[in-house]
């Protein structure tokens, strides 16, 4: 993942200075534009794909695995602010997981437990 973000930012790079036409004014995109534009699409399209790929992959062995699975509702929104957390948590995509975890826990006929953000369970355990 970390190699396919560093290559993205290459392509982003390489194709920040490529004509990228305007239809009012009559100009054309350039032809290096159109691939640069084609490499981007395939780089975002392999991300997506990697993440989606580990976020089934890894909420099916858990649905398969246990049978009570508790999940904290966390505050995504405001670990997204420290800027250090930021990125490594917009990578998990954390309400997919959840939803993929609600759904094959039920075609399992396991239970999936919501736990609120405010209950002591670092306390508890």
């Amino acid at each position: 993942m970390k190699r396919a973000k560093i290559k993205l930012g290459l392509i982003q790079f390489r194709n920040s200075n490529k004509v990228l036409g305007n239809r009012r004014a009559g100009i054309e995109t350039s032809k290096n534009a159109v691939k640069c534009y084609q490499k981007l699409r395939k780089k975002h399209l392999y991300i997506a794909n990697v993440r989606e790929d580990f976020l089934q992959k890894t909420t099916t062995l858990l649905a398969k695995t246990y049978q009570h699975v508790l999940v904290e509702d966390l505050n995504a929104k405001g670990m997204m602010a420290k800027h250090k957390l930021s990125d490594a948590l917009s990578n998990l995509g954390l309400y997919r997981f959840r939803e993929l975890l609600s759904y094959k826990q039920e075609c399992f006929g396991f239970l999936l437990t919501i736990v609120d953000r405010w209950f002591p369970s670092s306390k508890t355990c």
